[in-house]
């Protein structure tokens, strides 16, 4: 009878050492999203500009994937905490594409010092519609568009390629090239396609000295592989 009991607490710890269920599932890197229309609600602090950018990546992904997926976007949304408040999103937090400055006005001092140097992040929540898109005020104008699209890409479940492309670590492409392609037909079963109109880079890019172009001293990293991370919650 002892063995038994024993049993039953072990199963009962296993149970609430384990973080969702089957039917929430945690998405990260390289699990696709199970379901093709996608729901995320915009920060209404982004520019004009930059949410034309922002949609444009949306469609330029949508279009990538052969119309496997599609974004329902709300846009012009207010953040729906400071940050302090919604750095773990539950299942029911809904997926939301956040612009923050880097300031402890939002920001926990520890993530601050952790998020230093990197102008986008993911954030993955619980389930199907839980999770952050992160875009700092610290990025340039003109490498916003690679930015969103890399963040988003990591949304979809991408994982960072080492090659010159948008899921490069420092997102130094500036349309979906092959490589960008591939993977996400990996995980979407689709045709891939290149997007961009002019011949591709496609020796593996390490050294950070090669990044200096793409990304400017000031905005790289103190690891250059890291300047656009992916946390779990």
């Amino acid at each position: 009878m002892a063995r038994i009991y024993a049993v039953l607490i072990l199963f009962m710890v296993f149970l609430s050492c384990t973080p969702y269920s089957t039917e929430t599932p945690r998405y990260e890197l390289g699990i696709p999203r199970a379901k093709p229309t996608i729901y995320i609600k915009v920060d209404k602090a982004f520019s004009q500009r930059q949410k034309e950018l922002i949609d444009k990546a949306f469609r330029d992904w949508e279009k990538a994937s052969n119309y496997k997926i599609s974004f329902q976007v709300t846009w012009d949304q207010p953040k729906p905490a400071t940050y302090w408040q919604y750095k773990k999103p539950d299942q029911d937090s809904g997926l939301f594409f956040w612009y923050l400055p880097k300031n402890n006005t939002y920001i926990p001092e520890d993530l601050l010092d952790l998020w230093t140097g990197y102008v986008g992040i993911m954030v993955y929540g619980q389930g199907e519609y839980s999770g952050n898109v992160i875009i700092f005020d610290t990025v340039r104008e003109e490498h916003f568009y690679s930015v969103a699209l890399h963040e988003i890409g990591h949304l979809l479940g991408l994982q960072h390629i080492s090659q010159y492309s948008v899921m490069h670590p420092n997102a130094i492409g500036h349309c979906l090239n092959l490589k960008d392609i591939q993977q996400l037909c990996k995980l979407y079963d689709c045709v891939p396609v290149s997007q961009c109109e002019t011949p591709e880079l496609t020796a593996e890019i390490s050294s950070p000295l090669s990044l200096s172009e793409a990304f400017p001293p000031e905005l790289l990293p103190a690891s250059p592989q890291n300047l656009s991370p992916v946390f779990p919650p």
